[in-house]
């Protein structure tokens, strides 16, 4: 099927013409065939009448996508939701550092708490001491026993 001198001369006519190129957006949109009329019409027109820009966008119709797997589209859900949405994720972000937290807490009670009678038993050697050095005799012997 050859094309009619109508045909080729309405052709050379449209390339005289200058017209717009399309936007990537509607191209992208007449490629997968969601356009309007409209829009296609325009899109359809720009490749009549540039043969780069039609070649360039039946080579990119004929490119088969790969298919994203499964891991990397969570990934970029993820990355894409706020964090506060999912509350069970951020509990599992902030689980060890909770636990650090709660074993600092739980030492530094330990600490002062042992820190507090270890300074006590030296003060009750020093006040012996001092007893024993200024009387003679111990005055906590009776409450030792």
């Amino acid at each position: 099927m050859t094309p009619s001198d109508e045909e080729l001369l309405m052709l050379r006519t449209l390339a005289a013409t200058p017209v717009p190129s399309p936007d990537a957006l509607a191209c992208a949109a007449w490629l997968d065939g969601r356009s309007d009329e409209c829009a296609s019409a325009a899109v359809e027109t720009a490749l009549a009448a540039d043969p780069v820009l039609a070649l360039a966008l039946l080579a990119l119709r004929s490119c088969a996508p790969e298919p994203v797997p499964a891991r990397e589209l969570a990934r970029v859900r993820s990355l894409r939701e706020p964090p506060g949405r999912d509350w069970r994720a951020l509990l599992r972000a902030w689980t060890p550092a909770r636990a650090a937290l709660a074993l600092a807490c739980c030492a530094s009670v330990i600490g002062v708490g042992l820190g507090d009678t270890l300074a006590q038993a030296q003060l009750r050697r020093e006040q012996a001491a001092l007893a024993q050095f200024a009387f003679g005799d111990d005055p906590f012997q009776e409450a030792d026993r």
